[in-house]
């Protein structure tokens, strides 16, 4: 079969499902609407009855605490605008919340880079409470064997990453999240934190991997080379 042919199968068989899934999760209350070539969903009504459930949708292992619109689903035009508006955010300076709004919004943009489900500041851990990180990364199939997980921290793209002078090398700014996440990670292995961590993921994971996600990449020679070696 033509590889062009094979995909269009694949890409409509896709395409069905998901419109199953919105056209389900419309029937539990969810709000879901299509606007600028993205198909979008809404905060869910109160789950009023964990054990009732459909074909596409299970009450207990929804995960979602957005409280505005994600989009799910995009066509051609979404992936325009989306790239578009992600790259007037960069270009303006946006600080980190606008950016932290975006990925939660635009979710897809985080999955496609990781390979995961993005889950914005979860888990919200007990002990130290209030500490929660930026992201957790849950892999995209869903836990394995080795039960991995994600944290990300997150920073403007405006923060400078590298030094500069005889020994360049990375910021003072970049030292802090990376220390941050670390704590994140700790925080997991914190027996006083096992019901939060629960509710976020829906089991206990392994070491997590981490990532902090700041500045903008090297713009010279000079500065890649200090950022690979660093």
């Amino acid at each position: 079969m033509d590889p062009a042919i094979a995909l269009d199968l694949i890409q409509n068989v896709v395409d069905e499902y998901q419109d199953k899934v919105l056209d389900d999760y419309q029937r539990f209350g969810i709000l879901v609407r299509v606007k600028n070539g993205r198909a979008q969903i809404g905060p869910a009504l109160k789950k009023r009855n964990q054990h009732v459930e459909s074909e596409y949708y299970h009450p207990a292992g929804d995960r979602r605490n957005n409280r505005g619109w994600v989009t799910v689903k995009r066509d051609s035009e979404g992936i325009r605008k989306d790239l578009e508006l992600f790259q007037i955010l960069l270009d303006q300076g946006a600080g980190e919340m606008e950016m932290h709004r975006f990925f939660e919004e635009h979710p897809a943009i985080l999955m496609e880079a990781t390979m995961s489900i993005p889950l914005s500041h979860s888990p919200s851990f007990a002990r130290p409470r209030g500490n929660k990180p930026d992201f957790a990364l849950s892999p995209i199939l869903g836990p394995h064997r080795d039960k991995m997980i994600g944290l990300m921290e997150l920073k403007g793209p405006t923060e400078k990453n590298l030094t500069q002078g005889f020994h360049p090398g990375f910021t003072a700014k970049v030292h802090r999240a990376v220390d941050q996440v670390r704590d994140y990670a700790r925080f997991l292995r914190d027996p006083a934190n096992v019901s939060a961590i629960l509710r976020a993921f829906g089991y206990i994971p392994d070491d997590p991997q981490l990532a902090v996600l700041i500045g903008r990449a090297p713009g010279n020679t000079a500065d890649g080379e200090v950022w690979k070696q660093r």
